[in-house]
């Protein structure tokens, strides 16, 4: 058997990292658009110039990253809008891991987006300017997402556009969507817990209403560098979607914003929202994972859910809300045009 230190999901796939630091991976195989793993697979890791022990993977549509023990950065897959950062709009071949950039770069942390990643730089990095506290951003940018105030696909790492009053942002707060990215501020410390974001805002994913009320999925709503969201929550982490976004607050209460025609918000309505709103059911969260149209949390503690049955005080219980046409929020439950607009419990728990 093997033991899983770390499990991501992209649009198409997942990966796993056991302990002895493989790489498995099943579904669409990155930069192989027509080849699919119906199981787990290993995938090789290879590189000419030095053997890569992963710490860390980060999975989009068909491109994946990784970081090694040292910091240092990889990506492989497709590369047709510069999402693999190593300067190039070249695909390598299948199962090599290119560096990010020049291979001089070391990372704290990487997370990708459906065709864009960002990461913080480690202290102590030799390359110039150092700006360890503001993300680099690199991939499709159509829609500002790599937030360097450009609408240019970028093939390297650029810092985002440090907005001002800001000096430093939280490199463990990064949350990548479909077009969107989100980040936590963290000095001045008068606004740590602040959320800023950038990129497509056609749903009011940004949590800030850029288009009036009425929302709609074009390039013209985006924003292409860090707006502050206009809201009193303070959090502690942030998480993206295809088209919404959530965060948790000090409190551990769950907000979110954004899509919400399948209750993926988890407000109770299918409206979509620029401002956050706070997912139902009393829940306290310690974590979060949205897909395209659904959204799951695992559980702290729980007040009240207002369903018979449902209500749990075990820690680690997991709730899911928003579309099931598939049963993707696995109550039991498979019906089409059917979403749950609040949260549900996951069958099979305490």
């Amino acid at each position: 058997f093997l033991q899983i230190r770390q499990i991501t999901n992209g649009r198409n796939s997942f990966c796993a990292l056991t302990v002895a630091r493989q790489l498995f991976c099943w579904g669409r195989v990155a930069g192989q658009s027509a080849v699919v793993n119906s199981s787990a697979t290993v995938q090789p890791i290879v590189d000419p110039r030095q053997q890569i022990l992963p710490a860390w993977v980060s999975t989009g549509e068909e491109h994946y990253c990784v970081l090694d023990l040292s910091g240092l950065g990889f990506c492989t897959g497709t590369d047709f809008a510069g999402q693999l950062g190593d300067g190039t709009f070249t695909s390598p071949t299948v199962g090599t891991f290119p560096f990010i950039f020049d291979g001089s770069q070391h990372y704290s942390s990487i997370q990708s987006g459906r065709m864009h990643s960002c990461g913080f730089l480690r202290f102590g990095t030799s390359v110039l300017p150092v700006n360890n506290q503001v993300p680099q951003c690199w991939g499709l940018n159509l829609n500002g997402q790599v937030g360097n105030a450009a609408k240019t696909n970028q093939n390297k790492p650029v810092h985002v556009t440090l907005p001002a009053g800001v000096t430093a942002f939280d490199s463990t707060s990064l949350a990548l969507g479909d077009g969107h990215t989100c980040v936590l501020q963290s000095l001045p410390a008068a606004g740590a817990g602040k959320a800023w974001c950038w990129g497509s805002n056609g749903f009011g994913q940004l949590g800030k209403d850029t288009v009036g009320t009425a929302f709609a999925s074009t390039s013209s709503d985006s924003v292409m560098q860090p707006v502050k969201m206009p809201t009193s929550v303070t959090f502690v982490k942030l998480y993206a979607g295809e088209y919404h976004s959530c965060g948790i607050s000090t409190a551990g209460a769950a907000y979110c914003w954004g899509r919400n025609d399948y209750g993926q918000l988890g407000d109770g309505s299918r409206i979509s929202n620029s401002t956050p709103q706070p997912v139902g059911g009393g829940l306290a969260f310690r974590s979060l994972s949205l897909g395209e149209l659904f959204s799951c949390g695992v559980a702290v503690a729980v007040t009240a859910l207002g369903a018979p049955g449902q209500q749990s005080s075990s820690p680690g219980t997991i709730y899911c809300w928003g579309d099931n046409v598939f049963g993707q929020l696995g109550n039991g439950v498979a019906v089409n045009n059917a979403p749950f607009l609040a949260p549900t419990r996951v069958s099979f728990q305490p």
